[in-house]
Order: structure tokens, then C-alpha cells, then sequence
């Protein structure tokens, strides 16, 4: 192993730098003088005044007391007097990313206070709640269940851990955090502490964390000879897995084992093994027509996977099935009526390949599984879809059921639409007349085509020299009816004087509460209002078994949902999980809100998950990290929820908050909605926090942001309505409003909205 650092606390020189974890608040940094933090750490505890407190911390030395020190002349104590928290240490260090490290403390309590029975054990040095004098380390899994005893349970009241978070976040109830064993250990050093990982990054994150259940009179903890190291890797080897299907004959096994031989290559049958070498796959004999299944069940499932194909010598493509798809427009069924537009003398015969292809598309995704060319030509001409013999793109949404998405002659563009499960209409013959086949699927670079006038199915490129240009379809759908109400309201952290009167005013399109309770008096107020529900937990665990965390989360507040469901519209999920540049733990959130979303509807309420709650800026535009959040865009339009996007702008020096518009607060709807619409996905979305900041600590009323400059505060949050309103005259009513953040918070004295704000007679409306 080769150190990185190792740090035995005997520089005595420090800080009070902290960073505090707040209860149902973002993290922030600040100093606290009663905390000195050795140098190069940063101290961090967690902070619910009275159930979580805040410590103290300084060096101490041999001089004054040796047993406290492991290795040495000092170490470090982290200390609660008469309370009881969850704090420690955190430091970074620049590594190579794909190292190996291991993360190794020593730690040891003196928990101490005064019991019945036990007096002679209070305030002494030599004595631990629990354990008396001795000198013990018991793993998290060993302590017992509470008996009720008090000095029998005191034996699990202190416990330690360390952790590294490989990406090198700075939050240590992040996801992405490793933890070790924890252990309760008193009196002395009885036990090393250590965590293990690979670096994702170049930077990463150390933590040294100690938690207490009760406020004994000493909750301390002692921290010496911390060190992290890199460790070798063991040597790699290449991770191929040739994938026979089950119906390999012995010939053809005998042929791969040949093949595999030679480099040590893993051969066998199962795509799930093949799957967890995290390597390359190459799948044998898979006809063209079903490599996209297999291409979708690797990418699901196993996305570091990748996968190529091959075919034994004696492979013969077996016959395509005949399909029920390819609809021919000189049908004798169809073939002499005229195109239903005015003033077109031409049939479908002649001219039907566009009306066909659409006849076939609705097909294809299952709009209307008995379209025909007959019943694509009359429901057009009754929407008035024609100009002269052209179909016009903007009836194909209200009579088929079609989008014409984009014209492009990127066949690059189009393979990749064809990828997402869409289709093309292909133009095919030179541009004085044209034809248009209906494309389906690419494969290794050739175009798998329905033509309506040759009657076949095929590749293009055995019947034409290539497409001219592409039309890239999906499905549409109908818009939403047009919002009533404010697009701008309120974000309760709890019920505060005006809210009230505010909602039965203004009667905005949606509210955000944290209290259950509050519900039923909002909708009495305003029963259009949307009532949408978050639910605070300080425990967003996306480790595991991530459905099990998820159904542990939704019973948490079902009996509570179940009593005031009739009042509430939607519930949200996790808060602020999705990170950017952090692929691993967007897909970890992605699945987590997924889960949630059927478990919340599980339980058969009348409400909707409102998944994803986005913290502003994130994830980033480039890199395919919006497509990761596609299955949880497809959920949310499967129970009829909404996308979650906390829609700040950035007012520093009272600068406009909608400056910046697609990177901040419209980053939702230029950013996202284009990736979604180009997969055929329509969601709503709800803000459910908006506003101006100048930083995640500092809101409009603080003088780096818009100096409590109220008048210039509504004039920004009128435009950000009316830029809501813009989008939602082109997109369907899809966004249902936002929040401001906040009303009735602690800790967000410059972001607060009070009742002299909802006052406010020109309110965004």
C-alpha cells in the first residue's frame, strides 16, 4: 500500500470551519467558535436543535491525558455536553481515478452520566455507561435490543464508522458515500475502524463520523492515527463472454470453444452472466430482427456492458415472419378514392404513400391497430388535413394521432430517432417526385423499410440508392386543458398568517405544503388549487434494495396519506437527488423515484407521484445525462404525475432571475422537454421550489441578491409567469406552476415570503 495522508493530530493548528447538516434544509458552511477544526478537516455535524445538536471540538494531548491518545502526542475530540448528535470530520485528497483506497481510524467514547444505581460510575474518567470500566468494541450487529435498563442500553449509545465517497461529494449521507462497519467502542482503542472503494474521481472525500442516542452528560469522541492509502489493483484480464443461444448445436459449441481458447475467453449461455463481467458480450446467431431486444435488455440492465454480434460458420438468417404492418395503397379496397382534401383530382393509388405510411405508423404504435389507408384518408379530410394532395403535419396530431417531430437529411439523426423506438417516413425518390416509405428500424447501418406503392418490405438500400430526407414521427398527444390561476404560489414549510387568505384570493394553480393537515384547509380556500405534498425524511437512503426503500419510505406517511388523501393531488419523492457528471448516482435516483412511484400508487389513493425534484442547474445538458432520466419521465406519464425541477434564477446584485433562462430557471423546459419530446414523451412538470438566489444561502431579501427589494422582486416573478405561460401556449398546458421558496422556514430568513408579501395586491396572475 502507499499512504496518501495520515494524520495524527499533533500540528495543533486549526480552524472553526463547519459545515451543518440541517434538518429538512440544504448544507451549508459557516464558523462556530466552540469547534476547533484541525487543519486541512473540516468539521460536520447534523442539526435538529434538540434532537440533533450541535458539538464541540478541540485537540488534546498526552500531557493532559495519555490514555486518550493512540499513536503520538495528540488526537482529536469531538465532544457533546449534556446533548446528543451526529457529527465527525471530513477531508479531501487528489487521487487517480480507478484507485483502490482504504480508509483506516482509531476512535474511542467516554459516554458518561449519571444513573440510578451506577453514581459511582458519574464523571469518571476511567468509566463508560454501560461497560463500567472496561475497555470494549462491540460491532453494530452485536449490540443488543433495549432492554428498558437504562445503564443496559447505555451500551449502544455511542457508535463510530468511517466512510470515503468516491466521486468526492462533501455530504456524508449522500448515497455515494462507502461506510464501514460501525462499532461501539469505550475507554480505549479497542477496535480500528476502516472503509474500502475505488476513486471515481480525482478528488475524493474522507469521513469520520460518531453518533449518540442520548443526552448523557459526556458524549465524547476521540479520533487519532487516521491515514488513507491507495492499494494495487489486481492484474486485469480481458472480460469477453461469448454468448451461445440455447438451441447451439455441438458443432456450433465445439466452433466457439475454439474461438474462446486461444484468449481465455468466458463462453456459455446465459445473457445474465454475460451481463455481470461488466465487459464485452458478443451474442452469436441473433436474427437481425431481434438484436434490438437484446440491445434494449443490455442497456437496462446491464449498461457497462458492450455488445457486438457474430454468427458460427453454418448461421443461415432464418425467413422473416410475414408481417402485419406493410399496407399497400392500390388495395383494391382503397385504391380509386380520391385523396379527401378539396380541389385533389388524385387517388391513394397514385398519390397515397403519405397517408399510407401514416395508416402504418398508427399501427406501429398502437393508435388504432386497424388503420388502413381508407380510414387515415377520411379522418384527415374531416380535420381538414389537406392542402390541395398534401397532408398537412398539424391535422396528422388531432386526427391520427401523429407528430411530425423534425425534417432532417441527417441519416445519423434518424438511426438514432429509429433507436428510441420511433419511426421515419422516408423520402426515397428524386425531389421532383416524391415517395415516402415508412422506416422502422436501423441495423448495422441499413434501414429496415414498409413501402406502400412497391408493396415489400425490406432494406432501403436494396430497392433505392438512399433516402433524400427523413421525417422523424411519434405519437402526439392532446394538449391539457388551460391552467386556472396563478402560475406562481406558495411553498409552506408550515402554515403561516395570510397563507390563507393569499389561496382564497388568488386561487393559484398549485401549493406545496409539508404538513398533512394543511391540505383540507386549502382546498376549502381554493378547490382548483393542486395541493402537492412533500414529505420530509433526513434518511434518502438509495442504497440497497432500492424497492424496499422506496415502499419504506411511502409507509412512513401512509397512515397519514390515507387520513387526508381526498385533499392532496400529488406527493413527491426524494428531494435533490440528481446530481450532474455523477452518472452512477442519477441512475440510482432515477430507479429510487421509479420505485416510489409504484408503491405510492399502490396504496390506491387519488394522488399522483411527482418524481425527480431537481435541484437548479442540474443534470447537465451534454453527455446523455438527461436521457438517464427517461424511465422516470415514462412513470410519471404512466400514473399521470409530474417531472420536479426547483426553478431558481440567478440574481446576484439584483440581476433578473429569468436571465440565463435555459440554464437556470426554464432549464426544465428548453432543456429537458426537447430530449423528452424526441423520445415521444409529453410530461407536466411542477417547480416545486422557484425564485431568485444569489447562492443556495442567500435569497432575494439579502443584499447580494435583490436587496428586499419587494417591488423589483414581483416584476421578476410577473415575467417568470408569463414565460411559463408563453411555453405552456406551445406545449400543451404541461407545466402546472411553481413555488417560491419559502413561507414558514427556518433557517431562510432571505428567502422568507410573508403576509405582507401575499398582500400584495399585483401578484403574478
Amino acid at each position: 500500500m502507499a499512504v496518501i495522508f495520515s494524520e495524527e493530530f499533533e500540528s495543533g493548528q486549526w480552524t472553526h470551519d463547519v459545515k451543518i447538516f440541517p434538518i429538512g434544509e440544504p448544507p451549508y458552511e459557516t464558523q462556530v467558535g466552540n469547534i476547533f477544526t484541525p487543519k486541512g478537516w473540516l468539521a460536520w455535524f447534523l442539526h435538529d436543535p434538540g434532537t440533533w445538536d450541535q458539538p464541540e471540538g478541540r485537540s488534546c494531548w498526552t500531557q493532559n491525558d495519555p490514555r486518550r491518545i493512540h499513536g503520538g502526542t495528540g488526537a482529536y475530540l469531538l465532544f457533546w455536553f449534556w446533548r446528543h448528535g451526529d457529527g465527525g470530520l471530513m477531508r479531501q485528497a487528489q487521487v487517480e481515478p480507478g484507485t483502490k483506497l482504504h480508509f483506516t481510524a482509531w476512535a474511542h467514547a467516554w459516554s458518561n452520566t449519571s444513573l440510578p444505581g451506577h453514581e459511582a460510575c458519574c464523571d469518571d474518567g476511567l468509566c463508560s455507561c454501560g461497560v463500567d470500566r472496561d475497555v470494549v468494541a462491540i460491532p453494530l450487529s452485536g449490540l443488543p435490543e433495549p432492554s428498558g435498563d437504562p445503564w443496559e442500553d447505555a451500551v449502544g449509545n455511542s457508535v463510530f464508522s468511517v466512510g470515503i465517497d468516491p466521486t468526492g461529494g462533501t455530504d456524508p449521507f449522500a448515497a455515494t458515500v462507502e461506510w464501514g462497519d460501525a462499532y461501539a467502542i469505550y475507554n480505549g482503542y479497542a477496535q480500528q475502524l476502516g472503509a474500502e472503494t475505488v476513486a471515481q474521481n480525482s478528488t475524493v472525500t474522507v469521513f469520520l463520523r460518531h453518533t449518540t442516542k442520548w443526552a448523557f452528560k459526556h458524549n465524547d469522541g476521540y479520533w487519532d492515527d487516521v491515514t488513507l492509502e491507495s492499494m494495487e489493483a489486481p492484474p486485469s484480464y480481458e472480460s469477453t463472454m461469448l454468448v451461445l443461444p440455447q438451441t447451439a448445436t455441438p458443432k456450433q459449441l465445439q466452433e466457439i470453444f475454439t474461438l474462446a481458447y486461444p484468449n481465455r475467453r468466458t463462453f456459455g449461455f446465459s445473457h445474465d452472466d454475460a451481463g455481470h463481467l461488466n465487459g464485452t458480450a458478443v451474442l452469436y446467431n441473433i436474427p437481425d430482427e431481434e438484436r434490438f431486444d437484446y440491445l434494449h435488455f443490455y442497456t437496462t440492465y446491464y449498461p457497462a456492458v458492450t455488445v457486438e454480434f457474430a454468427y458460427t460458420s453454418d448461421w443461415e438468417e432464418p425467413p422473416l415472419p410475414p408481417s402485419d404492418l406493410l399496407l399497400w395503397q392500390c388495395n383494391s379496397l382503397w385504391k380509386d378514392e380520391k385523396i379527401a382534401g378539396s380541389g385533389c383530382p388524385l387517388t391513394l393509388c397514385q398519390t397515397g404513400c403519405w397517408v399510407t405510411d401514416c395508416a402504418m405508423a398508427q399501427r406501429f404504435f398502437s393508435i388504432k391497430a386497424d388503420a388502413t389507408p381508407h380510414t387515415a384518408n377520411q379522418a384527415l379530410g374531416a380535420a381538414g388535413g389537406f392542402s390541395g394532395c398534401n397532408t398537412l403535419w398539424s391535422a396528422m396530431k388531432t386526427a391520427l394521432g401523429l407528430e411530425v417531430f423534425e425534417s432532417t437529411t441527417d441519416d445519423a439523426k434518424a438511426q438514432a430517432w429509429l433507436d428510441g423506438g420511433y419511426v421515419c417516413f422516408a423520402e426515397v425518390e428524386p425531389s421532383d417526385y416524391q415517395h415516402f416509405v415508412l422506416v422502422t428500424k436501423c441495423q448495422a447501418g441499413r434501414f429496415w423499410m414498409h413501402d406502400p406503392y412497391k408493396n415489400v418490405e425490406g432494406w432501403l438500400d436494396e430497392y433505392y440508392p438512399g433516402a433524400e430526407s427523413w421525417r422523424l414521427v411519434c405519437p402526439f398527444e392532446e394538449a391539457l386543458p388551460p391552467i386556472q390561476g396563478s402560475l406562481v404560489s406558495l411553498h409552506l414549510q408550515q402554515m403561516v398568517p395570510g397563507a390563507l387568505e393569499f389561496i382564497a384570493r388568488i386561487g393559484p394553480s398549485v401549493v406545496k405544503i409539508f404538513q398533512l393537515e394543511n391540505a383540507r384547509a386549502i382546498k376549502a380556500a381554493s378547490p382548483n388549487t393542486k395541493v402537492v405534498l412533500r414529505y420530509y425524511t433526513s434518511d434518502q437512503n438509495l442504497s440497497g434494495d432500492l424497492a424496499e426503500r422506496a415502499r419504506e419510505y411511502v409507509h412512513s406517511f401512509e397512515d397519514s396519506l390515507r387520513t387526508n388523501a381526498e385533499w392532496i393531488d400529488y406527493v413527491e419523492s426524494y428531494n435533490e437527488e440528481i446530481p450532474t457528471n455523477n452518472n452512477d448516482k442519477t441512475k440510482l435516483a432515477v430507479e429510487f423515484d421509479c420505485r416510489f412511484a409504484d408503491a405510492l400508487m399502490g396504496l390506491g389513493l387519488p394522488v399522483a407521484p411527482v418524481l425527480l425534484c431537481v435541484p437548479v442547474g442540474n443534470p447537465s445538458h451534454t453527455g446523455g445525462e438527461i436521457e438517464l432520466m427517461l424511465p422516470a419521465v415514462e412513470k410519471v406519464i404512466q400514473y399521470n404525475g409530474a417531472l420536479g425541477y426547483h426553478a431558481y434564477g440567478l440574481a446576484a446584485n439584483k440581476s433578473n432571475l429569468n436571465n440565463n433562462w435555459e440554464y437556470y430557471a426554464g432549464r426544465a423546459l428548453e432543456g429537458w422537454d426537447p430530449v423528452f419530446r424526441a423520445h415521444g414523451l409529453y410530461p407536466k412538470y411542477i417547480f416545486g421550489e422557484c425564485g431568485a438566489f444569489a447562492d443556495c444561502s442567500t435569497g432575494w431579501r439579502a443584499a447580494a441578491c435583490l436587496g428586499e427589494d419587494w417591488p423589483l422582486y414581483l416584476a421578476q416573478l410577473t415575467e417568470f409567469n408569463n414565460r411559463i405561460k408563453a411555453w405552456n401556449a406551445a406545449h400543451g398546458n404541461r407545466c402546472l406552476g411553481g413555488t417560491i421558496f419559502t413561507s414558514g422556514g427556518f433557517r431562510w430568513d432571505s428567502f422568507l415570503i410573508n403576509q405582507s408579501e401575499m398582500e400584495s395586491l399585483d401578484w403574478p396572475t
